[in-house]
């Protein structure tokens, strides 16, 4: 809480008391209006509001916790043939990995916005494609029912996982890069040897599609969310579901667990995005803005700002402590259908539906 003292005139003046997302929020339309107003000296303008931001953030530094950050779009990537499914940063933030209905998958520079490598050998669409811890594979999974593994230097494939019935949805490195965990439409989760290529766990679920799934810290248990509204924790080693949260939200549409599997984004089809805390199953926060159903929603790697995007062709930077807006970025073209925060937090990737991903920061 912060004191604003305003001066009338000699003899008077008056207090008032702000929060920091007030504070935030007073300076963004406030630069906001002054974006859009005197149009007639646009150049100059922009020049002066620059300048004047970054004196405000400047000023208000030293008494905040962090900065406001707001983003524009700083590049795009293009190659793609159809459309893109997933998107993913390398653990070093230097690269992207993309994964098309092209039935490619296809590693960026984000320096030079250039494809650098292609990886092709899936008889289907991909699904999902991710880093390795060191940077030097490549996870991916496919509607072919496969998981393939691919050394990124060559390009070529290092093994092939085989089990899964149905398509692939999703597949995660644990910690230590030895495991290999997968979901899919089979309604089984599996674990992987990453060397041998060889199916290690398995557990089927009752369920009607697993939502989203996860390696705990210790990379001996998964903490997995369906469709039927219930997080499930998966003990891999005796193989039981050692703890279950029921009916966390009416229909829940997709979820995004936070990076150390404390807390749970979820949106629903009210256009409501709400945060869950994992071990209460106790709601925490909402964010309400969308005006439309949400595509896609991401928990920046501090957990401290979430970026959403809906059928309302905008894309929306949330506040988690007071679930406040923040940004909005409107007018996207074409929906959107995932987003990615960089490891440090500073960028972030939406990739539409237009066979191209896009850079923000």
């Amino acid at each position: 809480m912060y004191q604003y003292v305003i001066k009338k005139d000699n003899q008077h003046s008056q207090s008032i008391f702000l929060t920091e997302s007030e504070v935030a929020i007073i300076i963004k339309n406030w630069l906001r209006l002054t974006y859009i107003n005197w149009g007639w000296i646009d150049d100059f303008n922009k020049i002066i509001t620059k300048y004047v931001e970054s004196c405000v953030y400047i000023l208000i530094d030293p008494f905040r916790k962090h900065h406001v950050k707001y983003f524009k779009k700083l590049k795009v990537f293009k190659g793609h043939l159809d459309q893109i499914n997933n998107v993913q940063f390398s653990p070093n933030g230097k690269f992207l990995v993309s994964c098309s209905w092209d039935k490619t998958i296809r590693m960026w520079d984000i320096a030079s916005s250039k494809e650098i490598q292609r990886f092709e050998g899936h008889t289907s669409y991909v699904t999902s494609a991710q880093f390795s811890s060191d940077n030097s594979k490549i996870l991916s999974c496919s509607r072919d029912q496969t998981i393939r593994l691919w050394d990124v230097t060559s390009g070529q494939q290092k093994h092939l996982f085989q089990g899964h019935s149905n398509i692939v949805t999703g597949i995660q490195f644990s910690s230590n890069g030895k495991k290999i965990l997968s979901w899919s439409w089979d309604k089984t989760i599996r674990i992987w040897d990453v060397e041998t290529g060889k199916e290690l766990h398995k557990v089927r679920l009752a369920v009607p599609f697993i939502t989203e799934a996860q390696f705990l810290s210790d990379d001996l248990s998964v903490i997995l969310c369906s469709s039927d509204k219930t997080i499930r924790i998966w003990d891999i080693i005796s193989g039981q579901i050692v703890q279950k949260l029921d009916n966390l939200l009416g229909v829940v549409t997709r979820s995004r667990f936070s990076i150390d599997c404390s807390k749970i984004l979820l949106w629903s089809e009210d256009n409501t995005i709400r945060i869950f805390n994992v071990n209460t199953s106790n709601e925490v926060q909402i964010f309400k803005g969308h005006l439309k159903a949400v595509t896609a929603v991401q928990f920046s790697p501090d957990c401290k700002t979430v970026v959403s995007s809906s059928e309302d062709n905008t894309i929306r930077i949330w506040d988690v402590t007071s679930g406040q807006e923040t940004q909005k970025l409107a007018g996207q073209s074409t929906l959107i259908r995932g987003l990615q925060f960089s490891p440090d937090g500073n960028t972030f990737i939406s990739w539409p539906c237009e066979k191209k991903i896009q850079l923000w920061g």
